[in-house]
């Protein structure tokens, strides 16, 4: 941005960029020679500069812009009487709109172009335009009537499922399935006109399948839309990368819970080659693939990728701070800290533990932050810090008391490691050892009791002290037997 040298507009422009977080009083404070009237107005002509700069930085980037643009020089010529440049400008725009299902775009295009005919004195060229015009709208709002009534079809179903999710309502399952198998726009896709009406097609199909536990139907309709969405390859990067992402984002959640980790890893790296300029696609495709790659390597113990992936992840984090999920950034710190403790550097695992302990909140996730209390004890006893282990003992025995989180699991845990504070180095630690597994056997036949596993494989963990070998190679082993079961 180039001001003149030395101005408030610079000056003004350079305090704003130094800012880590947006403070109005603070820019008051920073010009004190300067009246907050003044330094307001002076505000919104950077503000109107730096949109003037960005839209030509943006020119033609995606086919709203561009139409938009074509749309405003037809207003132009227009107004110039220069109808031939009028008629060209129109056809370049309704050309991209169709190409784009742009159909609102693509609906201003042809009442301008109607309203160009009845100022032309080619009577008989003009007659032909309004019979084209009257079947041109009557296909748009075909099209436009298909692509509403299958995103209200989409937003009933995603009411539901939700509903569902908190309440396992029966009435509203019923509703639900009444729905997806008897409403004539969700039998096929090939009856509906277009690829808008299509993917609400699939996104219905698919959070309906999620919703009710049918994950192989999840995953085949995913892959088709997928499959559907990649035959718009011809489109600009952006506008590709755009379509790209809802059906890429769920062919991987669904491949991930399926456990094809061939499929994933080919996914995610289809996922990352998108070419977006969009901030929000960005944060999208960095949270959504490094969080599932992490849940994947976490799952079959390839603890050791972290050292390959761990610059980006920190790239991404700071780039996307600010916009990134709570819940998606605590997800990627707390696997972060669980990779490192699977390699042994538990300094490491230490600090990205400590992210998510530091950043609690009103909105934090009770079980992120209880589990990471615990991994924090573990990592504790493995570098043998006792003082400080007894200290972390007691807060999160109080933590978790107050909170009502005392479980059966974390009382087992929690006392497990107060006995290890005496035990450590005694003979008789190793039979205290397999006294808790056998403990934690019984206890994880109760389903509920064994998701805990998900977040921690303390099996895992208590089979390598048992047994002295690493955690890593255990949880490594567990995870190729259960893929040979699956298979």
């Amino acid at each position: 941005m180039e001001f003149r040298p030395g101005s408030l507009q610079e000056e003004l422009f350079k305090a704003i960029g130094k800012q880590d977080e947006y403070d109005q009083e603070g820019l008051y404070k920073a010009f004190p020679k300067e009246s907050p009237t003044h330094i307001r107005a002076m505000q919104q002509y950077l503000l109107k500069t730096i949109f003037k700069r960005l839209r030509s930085f943006y020119s033609g980037a995606s086919a709203d812009i561009l139409l938009n643009e074509y749309l405003t020089e037809v207003e132009i010529l227009f107004n110039k009487g220069l109808i031939r440049q009028c008629f060209k400008t129109l056809e370049k725009g309704k050309k991209i709109a169709y190409d784009y299902e742009r159909y609102e775009h693509l609906d201003r295009f042809i009442t301008f172009e109607e309203r160009l005919n009845f100022v032309v004195s080619d009577f008989k060229k003009a007659k032909d335009y309004f019979t084209q015009y009257k079947e041109e709208c009557r296909l748009l709002r075909e099209k436009l009537d298909n692509i509403g009534s299958t995103r209200e079809l989409f937003h009933r179903v995603y009411t539901i499922t939700k509903n569902i999710g908190y309440s396992r309502n029966l009435n509203d399952r019923d509703k639900l399935k009444d729905i997806i198998e008897k409403h004539p726009l969700l039998q096929t896709p090939d009856t509906l006109k277009s690829l808008r009406a299509k993917s609400n097609y699939y996104l219905t199909k698919i959070f309906y399948s999620h919703s009710v536990g049918q994950f192989q139907e999840c995953y085949k309709y995913s892959k088709e839309y997928a499959e559907l969405t990649r035959k718009q390859s011809n489109l600009m990067p952006e506008e590709y990368a755009v379509l790209m992402v809802p059906p890429l984002h769920n062919l991987i959640l669904c491949q991930a819970h399926l456990k094809k980790y061939d499929e994933l890893e080919q996914t995610l790296k289809e996922f990352r080659s998108l070419e977006a300029k969009a901030f929000s696609i960005e944060n999208r495709i960095f949270s959504v693939s490094y969080s599932i790659e992490l849940d994947m390597d976490v799952s079959t113990g390839q603890f050791e990728r972290i050292d390959n992936i761990i610059d980006e992840i920190n790239t991404g984090l700071t780039k996307y701070r600010r916009v990134v999920d709570k819940e998606t950034y605590r997800a990627i710190c707390y696997n972060t800290a669980y990779m490192y403790f699977g390699i042994a550097k538990y300094d490491k695992a230490m600090h990205w533990i400590n992210k998510i302990l530091n950043d609690a909140g009103e909105e934090k996730r009770e079980d992120i932050y209880c589990f990471a209390q615990i991994i924090k004890l573990i990592m504790l006893f493995e570098m043998e810090d006792e003082d400080y282990m007894d200290s972390i003992l007691r807060s999160t025995y109080r933590y978790l008391f107050k909170r009502q989180r005392l479980y059966k699991f974390e009382t087992i845990v929690l006392k497990f490691i107060q006995r290890q504070l005496s035990l450590r180095k005694k003979p008789d630690m190793k039979a205290e050892l397999e006294d808790i597994y056998k403990t934690l056997q019984t206890l994880f036949e109760d389903p509920h009791e064994r998701v805990v596993l998900e977040y921690f494989n303390f099996m895992a963990w208590l089979e390598s002290k048992i047994t002295r070998r690493t955690f890593g190679e255990i949880v490594k082993e567990n995870a190729r037997t259960a893929l040979m079961k699956r298979a």
